[in-house]
């Protein structure tokens, strides 16, 4: 057996680090099992004073499979571990990055935000419980955009992205600073505002198309499309195709900065995220592939996780509710003690 051990990124707020190798561990199994090598014995454990995540192999990764726990939200370094008295630590290659810095997503602040540690767990925990985990490129649908944050970790996984806000402020501000990215970084890009009519379902795309050079923004393959809808995402299905999205992945406003808002813009943000998923989950559904997953967090205190489950199966989705999905729900503070849930459709 072949032992690595995952240096945790201390990126995270403090209240969440206490927290983040248990989470870390949870979503370190998930990946696993989709990996072709056999792997057993993941725990945090301690190296020298310093906190690890560690688990054994059958036999050495290979590059890509190294890739994959690279990728997990919580990695901050890999390194195979050898040795008991005295631990030999010797570092994994870490992959190349795509177009975009890993460091994106944390570049917008703003209260309420939520850490992209986290959100990239979520779109993790929903990509590797899908049929296309490790497919090259997949479609990610954030529901709940807010100012984008989902967006910007899905394209630095190599994501093409769609975000839906019902408040038009946050959707124009996350355009605002990811245009002035783009032309910071350089990148070959173009953006396209779309305004569409229709009553209830009437919303704004704004639209950027994206390389890193001239040579790949002509090359349709290495493209990245990043999209924010202004709209209520009731009607996710007409904003964007049916069976548009490999995975979705969305944080649930928890009542604190933000209330949820079910749809037409015209009804009052609520604490309880239940009245918004009743009337958005068939066009959630709708909008995602056969055999795509869902991975969703909210605020446990105000909505009780049978709950949540029962309001997902009402909609047409599995909930996966077993081993290491029983395992994310944390306290972020007094008012809030957060989950997330993943559900596919079959």
């Amino acid at each position: 057996m072949i032992k690595y051990a995952i240096l945790l990124n201390p990126g995270h707020n403090r209240v969440y680090f206490d927290q983040s190798a248990r989470l870390a561990a949870a979503e370190l199994e998930i990946a696993l099992g989709r990996l072709s090598v056999e792997a057993r014995d993941i725990k945090p454990g301690n190296i020298s004073g310093t906190g690890y995540l560690t688990f054994e192999t059958g036999r050495e990764l290979d590059r890509d499979e190294a890739g994959a726990v690279w990728q997990v939200s919580s990695c901050y370094c890999l390194f195979t571990l050898a040795g008991r008295d005295k631990p030999l630590l010797a570092p994994v290659q870490r992959p190349e990055a795509k177009y975009f810095d890993p460091a994106v997503g944390g570049m917008l602040k703003y209260p309420g935000k939520t850490n992209e540690l986290f959100t990239r767990l979520m779109i993790n925990a929903a990509a590797w419980s899908s049929d296309f985990a490790g497919q090259r490129r997949l479609a990610l649908l954030d529901p709940v955009a807010g100012k984008g944050t989902t967006l910007l970790e899905g394209l630095v996984l190599g994501c093409d992205v769609a975000g839906i806000e019902i408040s038009e402020r946050p959707a124009r501000e996350f355009c605002v600073f990811f245009k002035k990215y783009l032309e910071l970084g350089k990148y070959k890009h173009t953006y396209e505002k779309q305004r569409h009519g229709g009553d209830k379902a009437a919303h704004t795309a704004e639209i950027f198309e994206i390389a890193r050079s001239k040579e790949d923004f002509r090359d349709g393959n290495r493209r990245q499309r990043a999209v924010m809808i202004t709209g209520s995402s009731a009607y996710a299905d007409r904003f964007l195709k049916k069976g548009w999205a490999h995975i979705i992945a969305g944080d649930l406003a928890y009542g604190i900065e933000h209330g949820n808002v079910s749809g037409g813009g015209k009804s009052s943000p609520s604490r309880n995220p239940s009245a918004m998923l009743t009337a958005c989950l068939p066009a959630w559904h709708n909008t995602l592939k056969k055999g795509g997953a869902m991975a969703l967090s909210w605020n446990t205190f105000l909505l009780p996780r049978a709950v949540m489950a029962d309001l997902l199966k009402g909609a047409g989705f599995a909930v996966l509710d077993d081993g290491p999905y029983r395992n994310f729900e944390h306290r972020v503070d007094q008012a809030i003690k957060r989950d997330i849930v993943v559900a596919r459709k079959e």
